[in-house]
C-alpha cells in the first residue's frame, strides 16, 4: 500500500512539473488566412516576447487594427470586434491567458453582454484560431468557427 501511495505521488508531481515547464508556442510572423483562391484574404502580423504580443490585422478593404496583450495575467484596452481602427470602447478591457501551448484571448464586445474567445495553437506549421462568441450572462456558445492561417 505504501508503494501505491508513493507511486502516485511521483506521478502527480511529474505530471504538474510537465505542465508547468511546458514550453509556450511562438506565434511571431506574418500569417495569412486561407481562403478561397483568387480572393484577397486577411493578413495578421504578430510580435511576440516573453511579455506580450502585439496584433497588426489587416481585412480586405479595412483599415489595419492594433491590439497588444499581455501574456501573462494581463489585460489591455483594445478595440473591440467589428470597431475597425476607432479606439477602445469604455470598460472594452481584453485578457490573455495560456491553456497549456494554447494562447487566450478574450475580447469583450462593446456592450459588454457577449465576449469573443480566440483559442491560438499551432498545428502542422498553421496557425489554427477556434472563434467562440460567448454570451457573457449565460456562458452559452452563440457561435463557434475556425481560420486557419498559413505562415508567409
Amino acid at each position: 500500500m505504501r508503494r501505491v501511495a508513493m507511486t502516485a505521488s511521483v506521478v502527480v508531481v511529474a505530471a504538474l512539473t510537465i505542465g508547468l515547464t511546458q514550453e509556450k508556442p511562438d506565434f511571431s510572423g506574418t500569417w495569412t488566412m486561407v481562403g478561397e483562391a483568387g480572393k484577397r484574404s486577411t493578413t495578421m502580423v504578430v510580435t511576440q516576447s516573453s511579455e506580450s504580443m502585439m496584433l497588426e490585422v489587416t481585412a480586405p478593404r479595412k483599415d489595419t487594427v492594433r491590439y497588444v496583450f499581455p501574456l501573462y495575467d494581463g489585460q489591455s484596452a483594445n478595440p473591440a470586434p467589428g470597431q475597425d481602427a476607432a479606439p477602445p470602447a469604455a470598460g472594452s478591457v481584453a485578457r490573455a491567458t495560456w491553456e497549456g501551448a494554447k494562447l487566450v484571448l478574450s475580447i469583450p464586445s462593446p456592450d459588454g453582454a457577449r465576449v469573443l474567445r480566440q483559442l491560438w495553437s499551432l498545428v502542422d506549421g498553421n496557425l489554427v484560431i477556434t472563434l467562440s462568441e460567448v454570451n457573457q450572462a449565460t456562458g452559452a456558445v452563440l457561435r463557434e468557427t475556425k481560420q486557419t492561417f498559413k505562415k508567409g
